[in-house]
């Protein structure tokens, strides 16, 4: 999916713009919502606080801007459940359950 073209093409170059200045364009706010806010059923997923929803280069498309799942989502599920199995194996699992509630929460 290609970026809209404000995120290619800010306009702004380290010669003529502060770093303000930069960070004050609308994208970055379209990427914190983004982060912040579980889409679809991230809200539901257990591995939301772990993730956020996936990279945003890989959430993008052009009709839903970064609100949509990750196109890796399935992999990012099976590598977090074998970590998690992993990690079970030295850490009780109602520790690692509540980690994962209060991430969540965070």
């Amino acid at each position: 999916h290609s970026l809209r073209d404000e995120y290619r093409n800010t306009g702004f170059n380290v010669k003529t713009a502060t770093l303000k200045d930069f960070m004050a364009i609308p994208m970055w706010e379209d990427l914190r919502i983004a982060m912040l806010e579980p889409i679809g059923e991230c809200g539901t997923c257990k591995w939301w606080g772990v993730c956020r929803g996936g990279h945003a280069e890989n959430r993008y498309s052009k009709d839903q801007g970064f609100r949509r799942g990750s196109t890796y989502c399935e992999t990012y599920k099976t590598v977090h459940e074998m970590t998690f199995d992993y990690l079970s194996g030295a850490i009780p699992v109602e520790q690692l359950e509540d980690r994962l509630l209060r991430s969540s929460l965070a």
